[in-house]
């Protein structure tokens, strides 16, 4: 989002406006999103910072294990690397077990850390479903069926 300055989680105490100010990034996007014509996912963090704008829609927080989310991470880091190296050089994962995973699989642990009240908080909203992450794809498939069952 704030693609060229320090991450967030670091920005929430070393620069108060600058985290103010991605704060309200997040906070613009979900509320451009609920406005868009129904159905439509919200995907990420974003909505965490605004949940009550979410307030009437159904949230879902699918439940995922840190390790599966640092797993993703270091994939999708890879993946961007791959793509454009020059670009992306700063995500670059390394193979499995190097240091350099090691250190993104630590950055995004921080990440997490870094969201973890806010997905604490939004958990305990009145409504918010919880799929486990290993249940997610069949949780998902019967959500189509009965959609596609329905006049």
């Amino acid at each position: 989002m704030l693609q060229f300055d320090p991450p967030p989680d670091v920005t929430r105490l070393t620069d108060p406006q600058l985290y103010a100010r991605w704060q309200a990034l997040r906070r613009h996007l979900v509320d451009e999103a609920v406005k868009l014509p129904q159905p439509h996912i919200i995907e990420g963090t974003h909505i965490l910072v605004a949940p009550e704008l979410t307030t009437g829609h159904r949230r879902i927080l699918v439940d995922t294990p840190l390790h599966q989310i640092i797993r993703q991470n270091l994939v999708r880091d890879r993946a961007k690397y791959a793509e454009d190296p020059a670009r992306y050089a700063e995500r670059n994962a390394g193979v499995p077990g190097s240091a350099a995973a090691r250190q993104r699989a630590l950055r995004a642990r921080q990440i997490y850390e870094g969201l973890r009240p806010e997905i604490d908080a939004f958990r305990q909203l009145p409504g918010v479903e919880i799929v486990p992450g290993r249940a997610f794809k069949t949780w998902l498939r019967q959500q189509v069926k009965t959609s596609a069952d329905l006049p």
